[in-house]
């Protein structure tokens, strides 16, 4: 079960939503170097239509499942995926200490 946000710290909250969006997008772009619509995606990971929507808005959290559905449907790895968000420097910059 995740920590009440209460628990966590400021910085990792306001972390949150750059992080997502870099995953987000590093996931768009992983499906379309598959050459593959939303529908598809959909079809070949599981991944319901609304959660993909919502990872790739980076509006929405992942669970490591999906990511490796997501990685195995669009040909790639959970780390590359996740390469890719950490190479965006705003992402990159909340690694920092």
């Amino acid at each position: 079960m995740p920590a009440p946000d209460a628990s966590i710290p400021q910085r990792e909250l306001l972390a949150r939503p750059v992080r997502r969006e870099a995953v987000g997008r590093a996931l768009k772009a992983a499906r379309i170097a598959a050459s593959l619509n939303k529908q598809q995606a959909v079809a070949a990971s599981g991944v319901s239509r609304h959660s993909l929507m919502r990872l790739e808005a980076g509006s929405g959290s992942m669970n490591l499942d999906r990511l490796w559905s997501l990685a195995r449907a669009y040909g790639t790895t959970p780390s590359a995926i996740l390469a890719a968000a950490e190479a965006d420097p705003d992402a990159a910059e909340t690694l920092k200490p």
